[in-house]
């Protein structure tokens, strides 16, 4: 694309070259004195490498440049869905994709964004809900989750699949689409369990308390991490009345000035030590996140525990 609109013999063929975009928005209105048209809350479902490609060669744009645009109005997420599936089938789209269209992707966007105007810089993370819209933003990329990443993220920790986070990710799309993105899910899960797992990356990343050591592990450290926090095993379904305070104490953990949550990364590195670091098969296995829920109730349960619980106490 950008040789051609650099090409000024061919430019005039860009849009019989292109495939055009494809805008879908919940209401449209054209205002027939002067063909203009409004839209809000839209979105490009097809046509975001051509968004990008006019726009990283502006300068190349002339009159003789033209690009077909498709506007669709539809209200229904489902619809629209379908929509992005038909005009993207000659295209790889990745199926995650669709979930961003979901009205609880949308919420859960905003909750991120609504965290990040209260916490400090050092907690601040970003949900992609389109992708690519953070592009050419300088951003560091560990902060930026999109739609795989917080679904990876939520099924690992609140729907106890960490084998599949970790090695099985399409099994979380193909055979948990009902899981994922619920109108009845509280947002703070979502954003809940993408905290966690920057938190603990940084501990990677800047190689403290022997994290390096677990990096295959992490979305295992997330699911176990929970229940250390709030000491003991029952985890709130994410549409009950209880997930808005249990989301919360997580949430607080993680952005304590006093790092508590250091210490209960640590207790989940010792959940793993008590059965042993798993073969590469052995990860993807149901089995072993069933050991593990196991050693973190052992844990739970022994002095050790009841330590970290005490020195919180204290420092508060």
């Amino acid at each position: 694309m950008s040789h051609t609109l650099a090409d000024i013999n061919k430019r005039k063929l860009f849009s019989v070259l292109n495939n055009g975009i494809t805008i879908v928005s919940p209401q449209l209105a054209l205002a027939a004195h002067n063909q203009e048209m409004s839209l809000s809350n839209y979105q490009i479902i097809n046509g975001c490498q051509t968004s990008s490609t006019l726009h990283a060669n502006y300068k190349s744009l002339s009159d003789d440049v033209n690009v077909v645009v498709k506007f669709i109005e539809s209200t229904d997420d489902a619809s629209a869905a379908d929509i992005i599936s038909a005009t993207n089938s000659q295209s790889n789209v990745p199926q995650e994709a669709f979930f961003g269209l979901r009205t609880k992707a949308k919420l859960v966007r905003k909750y991120f964004d609504a965290q990040n105007s209260t916490v400090k810089n050092e907690s601040l993370i970003y949900f992609e809900r389109r992708q690519g819209e953070f592009r050419g933003i300088p951003m560091q990329a560990t902060r930026v989750f999109d739609v795989r990443e917080v679904a990876r993220c939520y099924a690992a920790m609140f729907l106890n699949q960490p084998h599949n986070a970790a090695r099985y990710v399409n099994a979380i799309f193909n055979s948990g689409v009902e899981n994922l993105f619920k109108d009845d899910d509280h947002e703070g899960y979502y954003y809940a369990s993408c905290l966690t797992l920057y938190k603990y990356q940084t501990l990677i990343n800047g190689r403290k308390i022997g994290a390096p050591n677990y990096a295959k592990l992490r979305f295992h450290i997330i699911q176990l991490f929970k229940w250390f926090v709030l000491g003991k095993m029952d985890t709130p379904p994410a549409n009950s009345a209880k997930a808005t305070s249990y989301a919360k104490k997580v949430i607080d953990v993680l952005n304590s000035e006093d790092r508590i949550y250091i210490e209960y990364f640590v207790l989940c590195q010792k959940a793993i030590d008590k059965i042993g670091t798993p073969s590469d098969d052995s990860l993807k296995r149901g089995r072993f996140t069933a050991e593990l829920q196991t050693a973190a109730e052992s844990i739970i349960n022994s002095s050790t525990y009841k330590g970290v619980t005490k020195a919180k106490k204290t420092k508060k």
